[in-house]
């Protein structure tokens, strides 16, 4: 057990961790519900133009039990929580701070933590692991060849207060197959006490919302995951359903996902091919309700990149006796959709649920490469980004050049 203190200097462009991208190289398969992402343990510092994030991060392990502790401190101004300034020079706010206790087949999370739950390495249709700690209250159970997940957590940003509350089946026949249903739901009461029919972790939630008529007051999503594999390949899969018209009306078109890759590893060779697609008006709600969406303190609790895109992604990775080393290359095609958008079901939005507008299209190539010893690490990636239609204005193009370079200390 240590501390890790990581220097970040990296581009706001597509902001993301170096060291979240490696992470595909490992045993990965199994999808499983991550509540505590391992940057969230340790200390770091980020380094951008406007704003600077330091996170002190600790964890304590016993027997059967585990406390952790993040502290964010933020200066300047930026879109990232926490977002109040004090003085107009800092903001500061707890990222995890929960205990854990597990006991054979049961285990139990209370507090506040960073969640990912996702097949991929990559990409997340549901809680990216971007967004801000959630308080919440969280158990699994496990009988093989099955695991039941539940969490409830209240949701802060807004008035009134909502709920966000996911259940989980996940059947795993043999070790070389895994599926899994997820049931989320997004509500809110009117006297702001929480709904104890969706503490049963049994019970399918939308069958409540559509027996209540309860529009305005909650949005429900289901998730459907795969996973195989077979000798050196690893295939995953995830479908998102917001929300499915069962007949065309008020000019309604599907509001879902859908998520595939394939990973090939031998020895130290890593590679990996990944197509994600959202499309429009997806984690968004209706004109009377907008604030129902599918997000927390202005951050997706979805795909990080939001909706109405679509990305294919090829990553390869060779790890060595100093390090690693690898090679990105990814294709977006982003319409003018956004979270902020709320669904006003119109013909116009009906011909532009996917790609709509000025279509922005961008190419991104970066280098990953990393080296060090057992106490230090140093990770470096240049990007380049060639982008067309920038900002979705028409025959506008923008090169942009990326550098990142993170520095990690076992101290």
């Amino acid at each position: 057990m240590g501390i890790m203190l990581i220097l970040l200097i990296s581009s706001v462009f597509n902001y993301q961790r170096i060291s979240s991208i490696l992470t595909f190289s490992e045993n990965a398969f199994y999808e499983d519900f991550n509540p505590v992402p391992s940057f969230s343990k340790y200390s770091w510092i980020d380094f951008a133009p406007s704003y600077t994030v330091i996170s002190f991060g600790k964890t304590l392990e016993l027997k059967n039990a585990e406390a952790g502790i993040s502290i964010h401190l933020k200066r300047g101004d930026s879109t990232l929580y926490p977002s109040k300034l004090w003085n107009n020079l800092f903001a500061a706010d707890y990222n995890a701070l929960y205990l854990r206790y597990s006991v054979g087949a049961f285990d139990l999370i209370v507090g506040r933590i960073p969640v990912k739950w996702s097949p991929s390495p990559l990409s997340s249709l549901i809680f990216t692991g971007y967004e801000p700690g959630m308080d919440l209250f969280y158990y699994s159970i496990t009988k093989e060849p099955f695991k039941l997940d539940y969490f409830f957590s209240p949701l802060y940003d807004n008035k009134p207060l909502r709920y966000l509350v996911a259940h989980r089946l996940l059947f795993r026949p043999s070790e070389n197959i895994q599926l899994s249903f997820r049931d989320i739901i997004l509500y809110k009461t009117s006297s702001n006490a929480p709904d104890f029919y969706y503490f049963n972790p049994f019970a399918i939630y939308y069958l409540r919302q559509w027996a209540l008529d309860s529009s305005g007051l909650t949005n429900s999503i289901f998730d459907f995951t795969g996973e195989l594999k077979r000798g050196n390949f690893h295939l995953y899969g995830e479908l998102l359903i917001d929300d499915f018209p069962y007949i065309k009306v008020y000019h309604e078109n599907p509001r879902m996902g859908v998520l595939g890759g394939i990973v090939y590893r031998k020895n130290n060779f890593s590679i990996l091919a990944e197509y994600v697609r959202v499309n429009r008006f997806t984690y968004c709600y209706y004109t009377f309700a907008p604030y129902m969406g599918y997000r927390y303190f202005n951050m997706p609790l979805g795909h990080i990149k939001g909706n109405d895109f679509d990305r294919i992604a090829l990553v390869s990775l060779k790890r060595t006796g100093w390090g690693e080393l690898g090679l990105k290359i990814a294709y977006l095609r982003h319409g003018e959709g956004t979270l902020d958008e709320t669904y006003r079901s119109t013909s116009e939005e009906s011909e532009n649920y996917f790609l709509s507008g000025t279509v922005e299209h961008v190419l991104a190539t970066s280098i990953i490469g990393s080296a060090g010893a057992r106490r230090f690490r140093i990770y470096i990636s240049p990007s380049f980004h060639y982008i067309n239609n920038y900002r979705h204005v028409e025959g506008y193009t923008a090169t942009l050049l990326g550098f990142t370079l993170s520095m990690q200390f076992y101290l």
